[in-house]
């Protein structure tokens, strides 16, 4: 970052951490904290809401086989940041990190979300607006799209409420200190 050592008082990363680069990523918010200062983020993974996991799953047995370049690299790209992301996922792994570049006094809460959309249908339309699930209902055919979704709208039936589709995930705050 172009910022001077000790610059800011604190440091907010709301679900936009690199695991790609964490060490490195946080070894540069460590420089640019003061002393006394203080990092917060928070994390969570698609994985870890049930509505986007069966969304995954369902998605798996209905892609194509024999993909375009586009879209190979695309699942590759996919593939890489969820090996990458898995590595840091654990609070404990996140932690020894953290205390490897010097931070100390961590605290870390979880909160659990509940977010009501109108229909199922709602949720299908916000989750493939990502241009790589567009990608990969392109290359199927009207019949294997349709079987898509059929199972899809069949799979997240139990998310289904009286007053909507219900979607809930837990996130994981961490807050840490640099000390003075």
């Amino acid at each position: 970052m172009p910022f001077p050592d000790g610059l800011f008082d604190v440091a907010i990363s709301n679900s936009g951490m690199s695991y790609a680069t964490f060490h490195e990523t946080i070894a540069e918010i460590f420089r640019v904290i003061k002393a006394g200062g203080s990092f917060a983020f928070n994390d969570w993974h698609l994985i870890d809401v049930p509505a986007h996991r069966i969304f995954g799953e369902i998605l798996r047995r209905h892609r194509t086989e024999h993909p375009s370049e586009t879209l190979s690299r695309c699942r590759a790209a996919n593939a890489l940041m969820e090996h990458v992301g898995n590595q840091y996922s654990d609070t404990k792994v996140q932690a020894e990190e953290l205390e490897r570049v010097g931070f100390t006094t961590m605290q870390v809460k979880q909160r659990e979300y509940k977010i009501k959309l109108p229909s199922i249908r709602d949720y299908i339309i916000m989750r493939l607006r990502r241009e790589a699930l567009k990608q990969e209902l392109k290359e199927l055919s009207k019949a294997q799209r349709a079987a898509f979704m059929k199972e899809l709208k069949a799979g997240l039936r139990p998310f289904t409420r009286t007053a909507g589709f219900l979607m809930e995930w837990k996130v994981t705050f961490t807050h840490v200190a640099k000390s003075r």
